[in-house]
C-alpha cells in the first residue's frame, strides 16, 4: 500500500501536547510549511522548506525557528549514503538517517511513510534527526532518533 498524493495546500491544529497550528503547501519536490504553537506556555514557531525528490527522499532542508528569545536558522543537505551536513558541518552522528523529522509538524513525520510499501498495522522503522523546538526556556535540541 502507498498513500495519496500530498495535496497542494492544507492547514490543521495540534491539540495535547500543544495548542496550534501546522500549514503546508506541497508541490512537486518541495513543502514548505510552518507550525506555530503554545506549549508547556512557550510561544513559539518553525517554519521550513524541504526539497525531496521524486520517491520522497530528503535532499535538503532549510528551516526557522522563532521564540521570545530570538529566531534560529539551520540548513541541512543530505549527501550521498544518508550522510549529513548541518549549517556547513559534516554530522556523523546523523549518518543513516533518511529524513529529518520536526517534533512540531504532522508533514515531517510522514516522509518515511510516503516512500514505504507498507501493510496496514505492521511496524515500519525509520531513522531521522529529530529537532524539537525550545520550551520552557530550553534551546531545543537536535539529536538523532531510530
Amino acid at each position: 500500500m502507498r498513500l495519496a498524493p500530498l495535496p497542494g495546500s492544507a492547514a490543521w491544529t495540534h491539540v495535547d501536547a500543544r495548542a496550534g497550528y501546522e500549514v503546508l503547501f506541497a508541490s512537486p519536490g518541495r513543502l514548505r510549511g510552518q507550525t506555530t504553537a503554545v506549549e508547556a506556555g512557550v510561544a513559539w514557531g518553525v517554519a521550513y522548506d524541504i526539497e525531496v525528490d521524486a520517491d520522497f527522499n530528503t535532499r535538503v532542508v532549510e528551516a526557522s525557528n522563532l521564540t521570545i528569545n530570538g529566531s534560529r536558522d539551520i540548513h541541512l543537505r543530505k549527501e550521498t549514503d544518508d550522510l549529513w551536513v548541518v549549517d556547513g558541518l559534516r554530522r556523523p552522528d546523523l549518518d543513516g538517517c533518511a529524513d529529518v523529522d520536526f517534533e512540531s509538524s504532522a508533514v515531517t513525520n510522514t516522509l518515511p511513510l510516503h516512500r514505504a510499501h507498507f501493510t496496514i498495522n505492521k511496524p515500519v522503522d525509520v531513522a531521522s534527526p529529530m529537532f524539537e523546538p525550545p520550551t520552557s526556556g530550553s534551546s531545543g535540541s537536535n539529536r538523532p532518533t531510530r
